[in-house]
């Protein structure tokens, strides 16, 4: 590794970032006991996969766990966590073993109680300005400190996973009966109304099957019908339905500001997989094609963010973002949050793709140390991807920077309004 590398990783060690994409409690943001840490459901469905049975998993038997993270030394997620060990405890590699663990359980819950230890992670060492945290659309909205936190509304079981149980909880949150699309209308219409005073951001995970078709009321209506009353519905009836909502749901993206978020390249539940995932990437081939004919050239005044867990279709979706004014391409999703996946994909999105179409980063975390960890590969590898740049000539080192601080900070910002 060059000293330009040295260089510009430390750099980038003090630029700010923004966390687009978190299932972070606003209300207890760090985390609540060592277990979830070490077993964040990264290092857990490793784990699993290596073998590691589910019930020592499930116990969060951590003397059984230690003695088995040798098999998921070599990973990624592994070094996050030892980042997240020597950085934010004191603790090292050597401590993460069985004979060590009522040591490491100690230090870890005395150092998180500590006063300001959230404040510590967030403004010290992520640098951060902003977090987005996950709403429910069917839940009270929680308190949270509105100076490090911003909602995003998360509404997949009203679009991948439409049911009657689904639309029942959408018309309890409201207090409307949905039984026809006037009452689903005025249902979404009062989501946004309450959510829109606390989200910028509008989210939902895609299967790689789910395509949309132009809207039919009556045949949206006839559909609503038949699943209000429990009947079943063909392939076709359930995507005129769910087109319908999708297409109000971006009506309400705009009229509201707001951004969509739409998350792709993953396949679940998928049965037999590894706990507690039970995911696999996967795509569809006429997806995107789709979602450029019904969304993104119909909305155009909706700012539509794609976030990518399949590193297959990220040269898809970089062209898709480079054709359309509206579409963004954001982070690096659950399967593609790996170094060499991450470096090809920074590359790939610099040289393609203008400077202000871009969002480095999201952690998907679940607290506060994990963002720590995800922020650290995440700044080693853009810092790999700029010196690359720099020793061939594309860019000098104080250019990098600039894009560093587009990619990391200067982006989300105005894409998101914050």
């Amino acid at each position: 590794m060059s000293s330009l590398f040295y260089g510009i990783r430390e750099k980038l060690a003090e630029i700010p970032v923004v966390d687009i994409h978190t299932h972070i409690n606003p209300e207890k943001p760090h985390a609540g006991k060592p277990e979830d840490v070490i077993l964040y459901h990264y290092i857990a469905t490793e784990l699993a996969t290596a073998g590691v049975s589910r019930d020592i998993l499930e116990k969060a038997d951590m003397i059984e766990v230690l003695k088995r993270m040798w098999l998921i030394k070599n990973t990624s997620t592994y070094w996050c966590l030892l980042k997240i060990m020597n950085d934010l405890y004191g603790l090292s590699e050597e401590k993460l073993k069985s004979e060590e663990w009522s040591e490491v359980r100690r230090i870890i819950e005395s150092t998180s109680k500590s006063q300001g230890w959230v404040e510590r992670i967030m403004y010290g060492k992520v640098k951060t300005k902003k977090v987005f945290i996950t709403l429910d659309y069917a839940s009270p909205i929680p308190n949270y400190d509105s100076t490090l936190f911003v909602g995003g509304l998360r509404i997949d079981p009203l679009i991948s996973r439409l049911s009657k149980e689904n639309l029942d909880k959408l018309g309890k949150a409201v207090g409307i009966q949905i039984t026809t699309l006037r009452d689903l209308d005025e249902s979404l219409n009062k989501i946004f109304k309450v959510f829109s005073k606390h989200v910028k951001t509008v989210t939902v995970s895609l299967q790689p099957e789910d395509e949309f078709k132009p809207v039919n009321n009556e045949e949206a209506g006839d559909s609503l019908k038949r699943m209000v009353e429990g009947l079943p519905l063909r392939e076709q009836q359930f995507r005129r339905l769910s087109s319908y909502v999708i297409y109000k749901v971006a009506s309400l993206c705009q009229e509201h500001n707001i951004v969509f978020q739409i998350m792709l390249g993953v396949r679940r539940p998928v049965p037999g997989a590894s706990p507690p995932d039970y995911a696999i990437v996967a795509f569809n081939p006429n997806a995107l094609t789709n979602y450029c004919k019904v969304l993104f050239s119909r909305f155009k005044d909706v700012k539509f963010d794609l976030i990518l867990a399949n590193s297959i279709q990220s040269h898809e979706v970089a062209i898709v973002a480079k054709n359309y004014s509206n579409v963004y391409f954001s982070g690096f999703w659950w399967y593609s949050f790996y170094p060499y996946i991450m470096r090809r994909g920074l590359l790939e999105r610099i040289q393609i793709l203008p400077r202000n179409k871009v969002n480095a980063f999201f952690s998907d975390a679940y607290v506060v140390e994990w963002i720590y960890g995800k922020v650290c590969l995440l700044k080693e590898q853009l810092a790999y991807a700029l010196a690359d740049m720099v020793e061939h000539g594309y860019y000098d080192k104080a250019f990098s920077l600039e894009i560093a601080e587009d990619l990391l900070y200067k982006n989300p910002v105005t894409i998101y309004q914050l």
